[in-house]
């Protein structure tokens, strides 16, 4: 859909190119949906990174494919990418992220809905039986230790926390690579 500004029309198109090695241009609504999603995010993500603010984004993993989303926390972890310090928290549903080459654990938290569909936040530090600092974070592999910490934390019984929907929903707080340890 083309922009007036200043009584004139832009539109964004990308360039491809295709298998005879011509180039093929797009219009932005012929473009993925994750192509539109990383358009949707461009200009918060520069201003963040331009101005060291903190940029909160839900599902940031939304339609997006899961190297891109790596991508993009990495832009907030390096020092030359982010040189003034700004912060990204963001939630997703995709456990990949859960990556100890990533993120470290104090900046991995899980969301649980309780019984009364309120919230609750858990620290993947906060989890006993975890795997080693070096070893995949796996979502199945930390189900049963994490609802047994949730479940002595809540005070309810596991038998009852085990049949609530579980949801590895990761919120990361991203810090330049510069404090991070």
């Amino acid at each position: 859909m083309p922009v007036e500004i200043l009584g004139q029309f832009y539109t964004t198109h990308t360039i491809h190119r295709g298998r005879d090695g011509k180039k093929i241009a797009l219009r932005l609504n012929e473009e993925s949906a994750g192509t539109n999603r990383l358009f949707e995010l461009a200009g918060p993500i520069y201003d963040a990174l331009q101005h060291g603010r903190c940029l909160w984004i839900d599902e940031l993993d939304t339609a997006m494919h899961h190297w891109l989303l790596r991508a993009l926390i990495k832009l907030f972890q390096g020092a030359d990418s982010n040189p003034n310090c700004a912060q990204l928290i963001f939630t997703t549903h995709d456990a990949a992220v859960m990556d100890p080459t990533l993120l470290r654990r104090d900046q991995i938290w899980i969301v649980e809905k309780d019984v009364e569909q309120g919230s609750q936040l858990y620290s993947l530090v906060e989890i006993e039986d975890k795997p080693r600092k070096d070893q995949p974070l796996k979502p199945s592999a930390l189900m049963s230790s994490f609802n047994l910490c949730c479940a002595a934390k809540a005070s309810r019984p596991a038998e009852k926390m085990r049949k609530e929907a579980f949801t590895p929903a990761v919120n990361s707080l991203t810090l330049p690579s510069s404090t991070a340890s």
